[in-house]
């Protein structure tokens, strides 16, 4: 399911459906967005979800620059 949310010209949708992260390049190269990402995650959250991620990134022709954050 895609949920709008409606904010004007600032507007985006929520992608909400099992194995969202592993789509996420997908829907990322659909929008036509560029060709460069940032992932902004801590440790933790990077250890369960960050491959899946990077790899969905990748697969779709993205470059991708992981950006740490403290937990």
């Amino acid at each position: 399911m895609i949920v709008p949310v409606r904010l004007g010209t600032r507007g985006y949708s929520i992608v909400v459906e099992p194995g969202a992260l592993a789509t996420v390049g997908a829907h990322l190269r659909q929008l036509g967005v560029g060709s460069r990402t940032a992932l902004f995650s801590d440790d933790a959250i990077m250890r369960l979800h960050g491959k899946t991620v990077e790899d969905s990134l990748h697969a779709a022709g993205l470059s991708v620059t992981r950006i740490d954050l403290p937990e």
